[in-house]
């Protein structure tokens, strides 16, 4: 029976799986659908501002509106939830013009407090 030596074969096949996990045959970011990835801003270079390089995009595209000091999702969310409230407001008054009755008069209420 021949001795094989545990130790070369260990090293050998560390050697083997690391030089295996190296190689990539395909990009491993998608790039089209990676919101990280649409973020970046080419134009910064990373070791000067990495913050910038990796938002730049963004802060492009979403400036933050004259009336607020900060802007993020949460607003974004909060502005698009009020304007379809708003919208749906305003047919509902729209449909009930020609009737005078109790609903008239909340939709206008809600009208006015989503304007003051």
């Amino acid at each position: 029976m021949q001795k094989i030596y545990k130790k070369p074969v260990l090293y050998i096949t560390a050697l083997t799986a690391l030089a295996l996990c190296a190689y990539q045959t395909k990009t491993i970011i998608d790039k089209p659908n990676d919101p990280v990835y649409q973020n970046i801003d080419p134009l910064v270079s990373p070791g000067a501002d990495f913050f910038l390089y990796a938002n730049g995009t963004w802060f492009k595209n979403n400036p933050i509106p004259a009336a607020y000091s900060s802007w993020g999702i949460g607003n974004e969310v909060t502005e698009e939830i009020r304007d379809r409230l708003k919208k749906i407001n305003e047919d509902a008054l729209k449909a009930n013009a020609s009737k005078d009755h109790q609903p008239k008069k909340l939709v206008i209420f809600i009208i006015a407090a989503w304007i003051a």
